[in-house]
This record gives C-alpha cells, sequence and structure tokens, in this order.
C-alpha cells in the first residue's frame, strides 16, 4: 500500500513544473534498411519535475519524508496530480532526490522529480 503524501506540505501549484513522458520504444539495427522498432514497456512511464516554496520547517518535513519515510525514495506514495488534480500514485525518479536551494531569509525553492507508477 502507497504512503501518504505529507499532509504538512503544500499542494503543488499547477504552474512553473514540466511533465513528460519517457522513451518507451527499444530500437535495433538492421544491416540494411531501417532499423527495428519494438515497445520496451507496456504502459508508458511520466516523469514531471516541478519546484515548490517550502519554509524551512517543510523543507525539514520532506526530506525526513524522503530519507526516512520513503526510504531514500524507493517506496512509492499517493499525490495529486499538479496538472489535473487527480489521485495517482508516485515515487522519486530514481537518482533524484530533491534539489533544496536558499530562496531568501527562511524560504527553501525545492525541486522535485517525480514518477508516475502505472
Amino acid at each position: 500500500m502507497p504512503l501518504a503524501w505529507p499532509p504538512a506540505l503544500p499542494a503543488v501549484a499547477k504552474y512553473g513544473g514540466s511533465e513528460m513522458g519517457v522513451d518507451r520504444l527499444l530500437h535495433q539495427e538492421t544491416a540494411s534498411g531501417p532499423g527495428k522498432l519494438r515497445s520496451k514497456y507496456s504502459t508508458g512511464i511520466k516523469v514531471f519535475t516541478f519546484p515548490m516554496i517550502l519554509t524551512e520547517t517543510q523543507a525539514d518535513t520532506l526530506m525526513d519524508f524522503y530519507n526516512d519515510t520513503s526510504g531514500g525514495g524507493a517506496l512509492s506514495f499517493d499525490f495529486t496530480h499538479p496538472r489535473t488534480g487527480a489521485a495517482i500514485v508516485c515515487r522519486f525518479k530514481p537518482g533524484s532526490m530533491p534539489l533544496i536551494v536558499n530562496f531568501s531569509f527562511e524560504l527553501y525553492r525545492v525541486t522535485l522529480e517525480l514518477e508516475i507508477i502505472p
């Protein structure tokens, strides 16, 4: 069962982020003519990248959720799709921990990369 996104963190804004599908095709070279293509996956994975502005306490909550609750990003969690508002299951994109940059005295700009679990 997926974890719950921490309620102490704000909802993600509908602006400022990006959403893209991951290449599902496997290309095989042939001796002559065009190469062959086939699907690697039956369901496409979507990745989103989006910013959040957090207080220091919220940034600590996010990092506790990432490091401890989600096992360093290994476990999936319930989330709200930033564009559609639909309930989805996500995980942190492998190899992509939250990027936290000091924005002002007590505010932090955080960039997250999440994968939708099909």
